[in-house]
């Protein structure tokens, strides 16, 4: 059976203030899943993150060069693995959508091709997707620039070791997109 560690990004731009209540609720959903190792990598109110999740079985690391982006944080991560792993299960930490029932499913074809693949939810589009990459490309993010971008580099440079995972839309909503109009329109009422 493959050893699977996970990289929680609490960093970069997608962490505006949406609570550290929230972060933690996600944190313990996906702390339901059995990881050799959880990392959660934070840029902002650091102590106040240590506190949020000192109780919790995870190491919350700090990434002093987040400016330089969310890949920044991701290699951060990376980096203070301490236990071997097949593979690194890498997403974000404030993500509401976030379905542990997908993740599962994602554990799952990855072992399924042995610990092989690049595996990731189809559909998803924008940056920061949940993927679990085998061991043997974490040099490959090492070595690699940093960014405001995730790992989805590794989808293009590597195409015929990606497993995606088809997702039903109603169990793992898509992110909003920079198109989607949010306007609200403020109507008075005269007496």
């Amino acid at each position: 059976m493959s050893r699977i560690s996970c990289v929680l990004i609490a960093a970069g731009s997608f962490s505006p203030v949406v609570g550290k209540t929230l972060i933690r609720e996600n944190i313990l959903d996906i702390l339901s899943i059995p990881f050799e190792e959880v990392i959660t990598v934070t840029d902002q109110d650091t102590e106040a993150y240590y506190q949020a999740l000192r109780d919790l079985p995870l190491k919350v690391t700090h990434n002093a060069e987040s400016a330089l982006g969310q890949h920044s944080s991701i290699r951060n991560g990376l980096t203070h693995l301490r236990k071997y792993c097949d593979g690194v299960l890498i997403l974000r930490a404030d993500d509401i959508n976030q379905d542990v029932s997908v993740l599962q499913d994602m554990i799952r074809l990855f072992r399924s091709q042995l610990g092989k693949s690049i595996v990731h939810p189809s559909g998803r589009t924008l940056n920061l997707q949940p993927m679990l990459i085998p061991r043997e490309f974490i040099p490959d993010i090492l070595q690699f620039e940093d960014g405001d971008y995730d790992c989805s580099y590794l989808l293009k440079r590597y195409p015929v070791r990606v497993a995606p995972l088809e997702v039903a839309s109603n169990s793992y909503e898509t992110d909003i997109g920079p198109s989607d109009d949010f306007s609200i329109t403020l109507v008075s009422q005269h007496g």
